[in-house]
């Protein structure tokens, strides 16, 4: 991530695009925000993690015999869990074993947030892997896309509506000053009509901002309160990331 160097800088550049009103888009640990929620999007990351919840301590070898999958492919996954602080090796002899990280560190709290939201979920629902996803409420049934039965694919759904930073730029906005047109969200953080359509269009399919009814305009508004206990607990970690922790409660 690359800043500009001193608060008078009227730019902001992440993932080569540069903001405009530093003000408005000043993102302290959104990068951090952003990638966790890139690591928690994937179907056999969140497998993983939640073998190594099962069985701390479990050795690569037994983890990839676990999940059936080739253990290089196991190692290259945890390498990503454990850069996001979410798992952590020690080798022992010739075996390397994972443990899951529940200890908080100062320098990455969301995702000791986000580690203990997906323990207390994998002690929720227990060994039931062929029941419909519990989610701490049915949300696969409603928001896991192709496969409403998949508890990571419900899971995956969810994370996925911040895993850009545009995404999450819409959503500070939206909860620092909506409900906006879809006019002014564009001017105001410096997007195409088209781009802000289809961002806005997967938070909407995701549950995390609605259309105000009953207004003159297409106006938009920040969902506070979205679907699922589990949606609900992301989606206030992601504010307070944005808004400090006072404007998220």
């Amino acid at each position: 991530m690359r800043r500009g160097q001193t608060t008078h800088v009227e730019f902001h550049t992440f993932e080569g695009v540069e903001f405009e009103r530093f003000a408005l888009v000043e993102v302290v640990g959104v990068d951090e925000t952003v990638t966790l929620f890139r690591v928690l999007a994937n179907p056999l990351r969140l497998r993983v993690h939640r073998a190594v919840h099962d069985e701390p301590g479990i050795p690569v070898s037994r983890l990839a015999a676990r999940l059936a999958v080739r253990e290089v492919v196991v190692s290259q996954n945890l390498r990503i869990l454990q850069a996001a602080g979410l798992v952590a090796s020690r080798p022992s002899g010739r075996f390397v074993h994972v443990h899951p990280v529940m200890t908080p560190r100062s320098d990455r709290r969301s995702s000791a947030v986000a580690g203990r939201l997906l323990t207390t979920l994998w002690e929720k629902v227990g060994d039931a892997e062929a029941e419909p996803a519990l989610v701490w409420e049915p949300v696969g049934s409603q928001s896991a896309g192709g496969d409403p039965k998949s508890l990571t694919g419900a899971i995956v759904f969810v994370c996925t509506a911040y895993t850009h930073l545009r995404r999450l730029l819409i959503l500070r906005l939206l909860a620092q000053a909506g409900p906006l047109t879809q006019e002014t969200v564009a001017e105001e953080i410096g997007m195409s009509a088209p781009a802000l359509t289809r961002h806005l269009s997967k938070l909407l399919r995701r549950g995390v901002v609605r259309r105000v009814a009953k207004v003159p305009g297409n106006q938009w508004q920040l969902v506070e309160r979205p679907g699922t206990q589990f949606q609900r607990a992301l989606h206030r970690m992601v504010l307070e990331q944005l808004l400090g922790e006072k404007a998220a409660r």
